[in-house]
Formats: C-alpha cells, structure tokens, sequence
C-alpha cells in the first residue's frame, strides 16, 4: 500500500503504522533513512529485521503517464466498469490472503474453479448443488455479452 508524506512528522509516522500488528519495534529495525524529498510515496515492507521503502518522488510520478501506452479507447459500459472493479477487489483479497498465508495459492485456485462451475451450472439452470435463493439470483440475473 502506498502512503502520501507531506513530511517529515508523516514518515515517522508511517514507521510507526507499518508495524502495527506486528511484533518488531523501530528501535531493533534497519529503516533506510527516509526520502530525499517531501511530499513524496512511500511502500514499505518488513522482512528479516529490515524495513525495506520504496519512494516517489513528485518528478519520477510527473514521468509515468508517458510511459504507459495508449491504447485505443472505447466507452466504457457501467458492466464494464462494475468488471473491471470486481476484478480489482477479487485480485486484492485473494494477493492477501496468499502473502499473509491465511490460504495457499493451490487451494484457492481449486476452489475457484470449483466455484466457476457451480455459477455456470445455476446460470444454465444444472446445478446440482443446493444454492439459497439470493445465491441464485446473485449468479442468474446477469448473463455478460462476452468474457
């Protein structure tokens, strides 16, 4: 996750966040010595007593819309959209389930698909396992064009 610092009360401050809910301290860490710059981004991630930051800095951010390729643009749908945001979510749980090891990679694969199969099968009105009725409303009431 990123985080704004507008200065340098806000980097401390971040320190302290970023290990809440764990058992490390600031003091038996190896921090980098904070940015260069205000304001600036900030990610940072904890492994083996070191705190590892990654910074943005307002001149490196101005550059990144010209490295991202346009591609040709189409209106975008409310179906689209709501897609597009569902995925985003879905993608984010699932990211951290898996690096937090609340769950395998394998095994919420698996389930997936297994879940892909029970939606396909209410949708084309075959299922065989027993859904609620908001359940099945939820995976009936709308059929995308295309996928």
């Amino acid at each position: 996750m990123w985080t704004v610092l507008n200065n340098y009360d806000d980097w401390k401050s971040h320190q302290n966040k970023t290990l809440e809910g764990t058992q490390a301290s600031i003091a038996n860490l190896q921090w980098s010595n904070g940015p260069a710059e205000f304001p600036c981004l900030v990610s940072t991630m904890i492994k083996d007593k070191r705190a590892y930051s990654a910074f943005v800095y307002r001149a490196d951010a101005l550059q990144l819309p010209g490295l991202i390729p346009t591609a040709p643009s189409k209106p975008a749908t409310t179906q689209d959209q709501f897609n597009r945001w569902v995925a985003a979510q879905m993608l984010t749980v699932v990211k951290y389930l898996v690096d937090t090891g609340i769950c395998k990679q394998e095994a919420f694969e698996e389930s997936l698909l297994e879940s892909l199969e029970v939606v396909d099968n209410a949708r084309n009105g075959n299922s065989t396992r027993k859904l609620t009725a908001s359940q099945l409303a939820l995976v009936t009431s709308t059929k995308p064009d295309k996928v």
